[in-house]
């Protein structure tokens, strides 16, 4: 996978989708095709806005800031980002 390939040039690899690991065996699928550290709307805080019955897509966009910002930064970042 493109993941994988990221993984060989040594970047880190990170996967965050703003709903929850069930659909499509996520939570094992994921590592499986390359991403190291994968979070779901349980790593969200409580109080975080809900828009359509689900986390906003500005939760989101936060989220993948506040990841990018705690990153290892003497390592580059493959950061993908779901909503």
């Amino acid at each position: 996978s493109i993941v994988k390939a990221f993984q060989w040039q040594d970047y880190a690899t990170e996967f965050v989708h703003s709903y929850n690991s069930e659909l499509y065996n996520r939570a094992e699928n994921l590592p499986a095709i390359g991403f190291e550290k994968v979070l779901f709307d349980d790593s969200f805080p409580e109080d975080a806005k809900i828009a359509g019955g689900y986390l906003s897509d500005l939760e989101l966009a936060d989220k993948l800031i506040r990841e990018f910002e705690r990153r290892d930064s003497n390592k580059p970042l493959f950061l993908y980002g779901l909503s």
